[in-house]
């Protein structure tokens, strides 16, 4: 409950706080690792308040005290780390040292990965590649296999295993047989939450029962990426990561990009790894912070080079759709505001001006189901049954799954009884059974 719901940074959420700080981390430790190295272009420093640093970073771009300029992200990333550890967020070590052995992985092979100048083949020999290639694998492997066998010890299970973590475990079965039925073109972005509740496992169908709480999210980016799209998606997806792997591998052309590959290598691998827990790509400040990452490493490799060839076309096109989506993006945040306030008037007896404020937010968004749901609830309260029943059909259109919805509906019919609509009234209460 309290132990991380009121921590500052996490909105009640930290998933949330979780995925951005542990991209924070290895931002904050390349940029203090940067610093160590004196004959680096002047890249190093300016580069990285492009990448997102902070302001107290940047402004160590023309700091003379080179100590200063090492102390500044390494404070930062103490404190991220101290943010990390109380959330509680246990995916993110596990992201953090998958980020460290790619690193590892990607500095060793061929030798030393920083040429003495610019176009400079490196200062004596390289060491045989084929030992430091096998060597980050192998202490993972042990790491893998000691991290199984102290769990089996302590709990006689070779995978961590809690309440929480069977909810989670529960959710990617749900899912994986969501994804059996439609494979292909999947239920589209979001609706995860609309339709899980028809794959519940009878773990999840209890969990709700006693907590009235509900896998909201699958947990999984590749899950998410098919149920909202299909498998093409997952292909789609892999390949994007796939393809900054390869060009981070790629360069090696100077001191600057050597360097900020081994960085790349990291953030990417550390996204992904996430995103096999939760769900980095869909979390706004990490999403933002990686495609940011991603621009500026490829403006880097490239900063003359056009890398696509675009007509006027398909730039009229794109900058349609590009402004189609910030509208549509911009209806859905002013209609989350409105619903938050309504939320918050609630808490505090103002159930008229909730009303109010939820029919302003459903008219920015009217397909989303939670104000329909939230009407229905304040009818309900002041025993307005028919506008009760109203609210609730049109919230079951949207979301016609929802427990918490066919409950007080069929309630609704129960309390009207004179409307005559006793077959309204079976059909929400049989939907509502099962």
């Amino acid at each position: 409950g309290d132990t991380y719901t009121h921590l500052p940074g996490t909105f009640g959420n930290p998933n949330i706080a979780g995925h951005a700080l542990v991209i924070a981390i290895i931002s904050a430790c390349y940029l203090a690792s940067s610093q160590f190295r004196p004959r680096a272009h002047a890249i190093e420093p300016c580069g990285a308040a492009a990448l997102g640093c902070a302001a107290p970073i940047a402004l160590g771009c023309g700091a003379p005290i080179a100590l200063a300029r090492v102390l500044a992200p390494a404070a930062l990333m103490l404190l991220f780390l101290t943010h990390l550890y109380f959330t509680g967020y246990r995916a993110g070590p596990i992201a953090l040292a998958a980020a460290a052995f790619a690193a590892l992985y990607r500095r060793l092979p061929g030798g030393a990965s920083y040429p003495q100048g610019e176009g400079e083949a490196p200062a004596g020999p390289r060491p045989r590649a084929s030992l430091y290639r096998w060597l980050p694998a192998s202490v993972l492997a042990l790491a893998i296999l000691l991290g199984v066998a102290t769990l089996w010890a302590l709990t006689g299970q070779p995978y961590p295993l809690d309440s929480s973590l069977l909810l989670r475990y529960n959710g990617w079965s749900n899912a994986a047989r969501m994804i059996a039925e439609r494979p292909l073109l999947g239920y589209g972005p979001g609706n995860f939450v609309i339709e899980t509740p028809r794959f519940w496992t009878p773990f999840e169908q209890e969990w709700y029962e006693d907590r009235l709480l509900m896998n909201e999210y699958a947990h999984n980016e590749l899950l998410e990426a098919a149920l909202g799209a299909g498998l093409i998606a997952v292909g789609l997806y892999i390949l994007w990561f796939a393809r900054g792997l390869a060009a981070a591998f790629a360069a090696r052309r100077s001191a600057n990009t050597a360097r900020i590959s081994i960085f790349i290598v990291a953030i990417l691998i550390a996204f992904f790894v996430d995103g096999l827990f939760g769900f980095p790509f869909h979390a706004p400040a990490s999403a933002a912070y990686l495609a940011l990452i991603f621009g500026a490493f490829e403006g880097i490799l490239a900063p003359s080079k056009v890398i696509f060839k675009r007509s006027g076309a398909v730039a009229a096109a794109s900058g349609a759709l590009l402004l189609a989506t910030a509208i549509l993006e911009s209806r859905s945040f002013i209609s989350e505001v409105f619903f938050q306030r309504g939320l918050l008037y609630e808490a505090v007896n103002r159930p008229d001006r909730a009303e109010d404020l939820y029919a302003r937010g459903e008219r920015f968004a009217p397909y989303d189901w939670r104000f329909g749901r939230r009407r229905g609830l304040l009818a309900y309260s002041e025993e307005k049954w028919p506008d009760a029943i109203t609210h609730f059909e049109r919230s079951l259109e949207r979301s016609p799954n929802w427990v918490s919805t066919l409950v007080p509906l069929a309630n609704s019919y129960l309390k009207q009884a004179d409307s005559g609509r006793f077959s309204g009234k079976m059909t929400a209460l049989s939907r509502a059974s099962e």
